[in-house]
């Protein structure tokens, strides 16, 4: 039977001046909807007792699609009890399709399901004592998160890439104007003050020590920048370098210290030896006043560092803080816009308080490590219980277009294998610095990394058929680089091998159970069968060709993001410092973790058909998080006290 009262309400509206009808004043909605009501009761009243009732809505009295109303009732209670519906579509309580209906229709009535029915049976997901106006109050609440994602995704991904290109560049500049520091910033202590100790209140900072294993690391930058000047430290000697070594040269002394560059110093000994002509009070004023103006553009620097590498660790925080919003009704708030900008950036900045919340703040990777063990961790918890922080976030799934309802989706996937092997570099880092074997450090990251590639595949959780041999080659050139051998193009094409491998045989588990329970892994596994594969991939591919092409905004970040990190981290220019190659000095372990998540991301741009995004995601979480522990390891070759 169809109940069209509400649809033939609507359409008998006026016009607006696009040729659709406007909406249904509230009256006229709600007497349309007792018409119906009556309807459907009085074919009830003439059904037998024991007759399966079946109610779906199946059009809109909007321009907007809303979700709609989807009732079972059986006889005698099961299999459908007081409670809400499911079913293995989409793995949601109170959430089915309107595919689903056929294929229910079909085993109510006991018939063979034909294999060209999309849709999968409804099935009850447990019992509930709610009463009828909660149960009605939530469904209504699940359409309103709906509604108001699809007017708040495509602003929100705009306010994202415009604040990150703009961070870049900041950063840049930052990073330019440290590197432009004039060289005689900090050198008028070097005679004075070498065989000086520092006083307690200049040896206190409110920055934890570096591990030992960072402080010897920083030891040649220091000793390299003294050389160039022609200063060489001993023990027991105190030397305040410059705030760039790379501008600090010989052919540039400072003001009333030319004849002191070339000193060697020895223990006991001062810069200002019988050779070196006694500065006149003129000089010294010149140099006292040298050294205040070198100290504030140092104390400058330092403050624009921290701000720098603070606001880093909340960029790289976002994507994860997309997720953990759904734990906050953001979408029933006034001003659903604002709300959802400042409810991620409020868990953000959770996560960063985190970050910097204990001593692994003065690690290179710390901060690095926190956010992206969260990022790891929170994902692979959520898609083990179900994906329930992906339905509705700005980043995940968005019920009514139905794209997909569970398991990871191609952007939830991008952050969630970017933070498992950024996260592994940073314990592999620790650990190796607590002198554990390497072998050893190895295996831990194995094992953890083969959960996560395990959980991305498994039917039951990820779903995921173009993520794992993405995540696997990823992985593996991680553990490669990181037991210190070389990436060859034979290991890449052995582990593009084993990567298929295991994706096909997840396919094929997930193809040897019941029809009504495969996901599309094993669909895709039929389709191979009846020969539509083909079709499938075409698809796919033309889908990722017209999203990196159509989506000018993450192609353009996805640019900028890689010229920041090898324009500008990675190489010494007038732009930029060579910031990655301190950190990478400091923390081996991050190149191995870096060229690891990229090529996991290009991989999974090759193989999905989300295209671009997933490597915007996948940069916009490690380009920030790599530019933090620069900035520490920047702070660590530079003293600023």
């Amino acid at each position: 039977m169809e109940a069209a009262d509400l649809a033939t309400a609507w359409t008998q509206q006026p016009l607006d001046e696009y040729g659709v009808p406007i909406a249904l004043p509230a009256t006229a909605r709600q007497a349309a909807a007792s018409r119906a009501d009556h309807q459907i009761a009085a074919l009830i009243a003439k059904l037998p007792s024991d007759t399966t009732i079946l109610l779906a809505g199946i059009s809109d009295v909007s321009p907007g699609a809303h979700l709609h109303v989807a009732i079972a009732k059986s006889p005698n209670g099961p299999p459908y009890a007081q409670g809400y519906l499911t079913a293995t579509s989409t793995r949601q309580d109170a959430l089915v399709t309107i595919t689903d209906l056929t294929a229910t229709t079909i085993q109510i009535l006991g018939l063979p399901v034909p294999r060209q029915v999309v849709g999968r049976p409804w099935q009850p997901s447990g019992s509930t004592s709610a009463a009828p106006a909660e149960t009605v109050a939530r469904l209504a609440d699940g359409d309103l998160a709906s509604q108001v994602l699809r007017t708040v995704r495509g602003p929100f991904f705009t306010v994202l890439v415009t604040l990150q290109l703009l961070f870049y560049a900041l950063a840049a500049l930052v990073l330019r104007r440290r590197r432009s520091t004039p060289a005689h910033a900090g050198t008028s202590s070097l005679t004075s003050t070498s065989t000086s100790s520092p006083t307690p209140s200049e040896a206190t900072t409110d920055e934890p020590s570096p591990t030992p294993s960072e402080a010897t690391a920083a030891m040649p930058a220091l000793k390299h920048r003294n050389a160039v000047t022609g200063h060489t430290a001993s023990p027991g000697h105190t030397s305040a370098p410059t705030s760039d070594r790379s501008n600090a040269t010989a052919d540039t002394p400072s003001a009333g210290h030319a004849n002191t560059t070339a000193n060697t110093a020895s223990p006991g000994r001062t810069d200002a030896t019988p050779d070196t002509p006694t500065p006149d009070r003129t000089s010294t004023s010149s140099a006292t006043h040298t050294s205040l103006a070198g100290a504030a553009h140092l104390a400058g620097a330092s403050t624009l560092l921290k701000a720098v590498q603070v606001v880093a660790v909340v960029s790289g925080a976002i994507a994860v803080s997309t997720f953990l919003a759904q734990l906050v009704p953001w979408w029933t708030l006034p001003v659903p816009m604002v709300s959802v900008v400042v409810t991620i950036l409020a868990i953000a900045a959770l996560v960063t308080a985190l970050a910097f919340a204990g001593p692994w703040r003065a690690h290179t990777l710390g901060p690095l490590t926190v956010v992206a063990a969260v990022t790891s961790v929170a994902l692979l918890i959520d898609v083990m219980t179900g994906s329930k922080l992906q339905v509705n976030a700005v980043t995940g799934y968005e019920p009514v277009t139905g794209g997909r309802f569970y398991g990871f989706s191609n952007i939830a996937f991008a952050v969630y294998s970017t933070g498992t092997i950024l996260g592994l570099a940073g314990v592999a880092q620790w650990l190796l610095g607590r002198g554990l074997a390497k072998v050893v450090v190895v295996g831990m990251c194995a094992a953890y990394g083969m959960l996560a590639v395990f959980a991305d595949g498994w039917p039951s959780w990820g779903a995921d058929f173009g993520g794992v041999p993405a995540f696997v080659i990823g992985l593996a050139v991680f553990l490669i680089l990181l037991s210190g051998r070389r990436v060859s193009v034979l290991r890449l094409l052995l582990v593009g091998l084993v990567g298929a491998v295991l994706v096909g045989t997840l396919s094929v588990v997930d193809w040897l159970r019941p029809e009504a329970q495969r996901t599309h892994l094993g669909n895709f596994v039929q389709q191979i069968i009846d020969g539509q594969a083909w079709t499938v991939v075409w698809r796919k591919f033309s889908a990722m060709i017209g999203v990196t092409v159509g989506n000018w905004s993450l192609t353009l970040l996805s640019l900028v993001a890689l010229a920041f990190l090898f324009l500008v981290l990675a190489r010494p220019s007038r732009w930029g410092a060579s910031a990655l190659g301190q950190a990478y000095q400091l923390a081996p372990a991050l190149r191995a973790g870096l060229f690891g998540a990229l090529t996991c991301a290009f991989v999974g741009f090759l193989m999905n058909d989300s295209g671009i995004a997933i490597p915007a995601m996948a940069l916009t979480v490690a380009v920030p998080l790599t530019l933090a522990a620069c900035v520490r390891a920047l702070q660590l070759a530079t003293p600023t006290g």
